[in-house]
């Protein structure tokens, strides 16, 4: 019999069966449709007010964002194996105001339960070449359980890189740059402590409020914020405010801030969150990653 041409083929002759699954948490992050409730810190519910358009936005903006794709594309017997792409970049936007990746990094990987393998399995896989991240064989009794291990897996390695540029970006800001996160500060104690980060999160699959305190938060209008409030068990600050009116889906984003003083700067500066509408670019653009590698 012919040699395997590849370490696909030697994955098939070794007994793998090859599938293309893309599961639906793939697709992006895993929010939790909860009510996590919230403490009011500036007013006693939540209110809305306008946004003062006097105070100019700063100079530079850093954006950070990440992706992650997956898909099962072997199972050897009921175990499944994940080929896995993530990626992160950073992109800046200075006084012409075009977006210009300033940082990026990618990384693919096979994610699987290395010892829970067949023996020439496992050996095509080594053969690779490709980067093996090992589940515990405690997560993968059922396929169920192994699919969802994966997604924590990956989720773990796209964090670990935004981390990465996210707090590289932290250190070479200047005293009149800001930099915008998609998503949240707490995964880094360097950028939940940094003066000049704040995190614009796109989803509100968990929610804060509940009744007509909700649909007030959700329904803000263009140009106008909510209270400022504190999520329940966080240190940080949060806020709810509209994009601009001419996108092309006017979605509500929420804004973090670090303390008092910067919630303060953050009402006289609300113009950040508009042009984190480029935040789905950020990767697209730069790291060039819009599928799981064959």
């Amino acid at each position: 019999m012919a040699a395997p041409r590849s370490w696909k083929d030697a994955m098939v002759a070794a007994g793998a069966v090859a599938v293309s699954h893309v599961p639906a948490a793939s697709l992006g992050r895993a929010d939790i449709d909860e009510v996590a409730g919230a403490e009011p810190v500036e007013d006693s519910g939540v209110a809305v007010h306008a946004v003062e358009q006097g105070a100019p936005a700063p100079l530079t903006i850093r954006f950070l964002d990440g992706i992650q794709l997956w898909k099962v594309v072997y199972y050897d017997g009921v175990l499944p194996i994940v080929r896995a792409h993530v990626a992160a970049a950073v992109r800046s936007r200075g006084a012409d105001r075009r977006l210009r990746t300033a940082d990026e990094a990618g990384r693919d990987c096979v994610v699987a339960c290395v010892a829970a393998l067949r023996p020439a399995v496992r050996a095509a896989l080594e053969a690779s070449g490709l980067e093996l991240v090992d589940l515990p064989q405690d997560e993968v009794s059922q396929p169920g359980r192994a699919l969802e291990a994966a997604r924590r897996a990956v989720e773990r390695a796209r964090v670990a890189l935004e981390k990465q540029l996210g707090e590289r970006c932290a250190e070479r800001l200047g005293t009149d740059e800001w930099l915008v996160v998609d998503g949240v500060l707490s995964e880094s104690s360097v950028l939940a402590g940094h003066p000049r980060a704040l995190a614009v999160i796109k989803s509100h699959a968990a929610q804060y409020f509940a009744g007509p305190e909700l649909e007030r938060a959700l329904t803000v209008a263009p140009g106008h914020r909510t209270s400022v409030f504190r999520p329940r068990g966080r240190a940080l600050f949060q806020l709810i405010a509209n994009h601009v009116p001419d996108l092309p889906q006017a979605l509500n984003v929420q804004i973090v801030a670090n303390d008092r003083d910067q919630r303060v700067e953050l009402e006289g500066r609300i113009e950040l969150h508009l042009t984190a509408a480029g935040c789905h670019r950020l990767v697209g653009d730069s790291a060039r990653a819009d599928r799981v590698p064959d």
